[in-house]
């Protein structure tokens, strides 16, 4: 998604939750729009709702990303952890957070 419809973006995934409250997927979406806006405190409890409702570690991977980026380290790794955990070998989701796991240094 490019930055510059992360607002756009935001708006239409709030409208979609807002008919439909329950659908991870647009939470998902959501989480990632508002972290493209740089706004953390308001993604993240749209990401932990997402990976309760998604088998996925998609939403794990991307709060992963964003808490390192931030220093909340050790929440983002157990966050990547539990990505890893979700998805099957080989995946792209797996093999990002394993990535970001193994990084020299620590992540």
């Amino acid at each position: 998604m490019r930055a510059g419809w992360a607002d756009f973006a935001a708006l239409n995934y709030r409208e979609a939750l807002r008919l439909e409250p329950d659908r991870a997927r647009a939470r998902l979406e959501l989480g990632d729009a508002l972290l493209q806006q740089g706004l953390l405190d308001e993604a993240l409890p749209e990401l932990r709702e997402a990976a309760r409702g998604m088998t996925s570690g998609e939403p794990l991977l991307l709060m992963g990303r964003a808490l390192l980026a931030v220093g909340r380290r050790e929440e983002a790794l157990a966050a990547l952890r539990e990505a890893v955990a979700r998805e099957p070998a080989g995946s792209q989701v797996r093999q990002q957070s394993e990535q970001l796991l193994s990084t020299p240094g620590g992540p």
